[in-house]
């Protein structure tokens, strides 16, 4: 089987998404765990989706394709960096909400 590095952009796009995805779930008035399972889960997505970036970019290495690297090396940086800090928030966020939700009902 032949991965390739589309493969590995995609894996990373998917796990992203699922990483805030996941905040709003745990907010939910009905969800059935508490929120800190949703933050790990979302933590974990965030771990995913960056590793596979650097698999993608060890792919580009073991092709030797050191243009491409040089191309995206700033720009995976800055990518990588919103994608952490806007699931922090993210995750920040929502638990403030479920909390307040939680406090309401009592």
């Amino acid at each position: 089987m032949i991965i390739s590095i589309g493969t590995f952009n995609v894996a990373s796009f998917g796990f992203g998404l699922v990483a805030w995805g996941l905040p709003f779930v745990g907010a939910r008035r009905r969800a059935k765990r508490p929120m800190h399972h949703y933050v790990v889960a979302s933590l974990v997505c965030v771990v995913f989706a960056l590793y596979f970036q650097l698999l993608a970019t060890a792919y580009r290495v073991v092709w030797g394709d050191f243009a491409g690297i040089e191309d995206l090396a700033e720009f995976k940086t800055d990518v990588a960096g919103f994608l952490a800090a806007t699931t922090l928030g993210l995750n920040y966020m929502c638990s403030g909400v479920r909390r307040r939700r939680e406090e309401g009902d009592n």
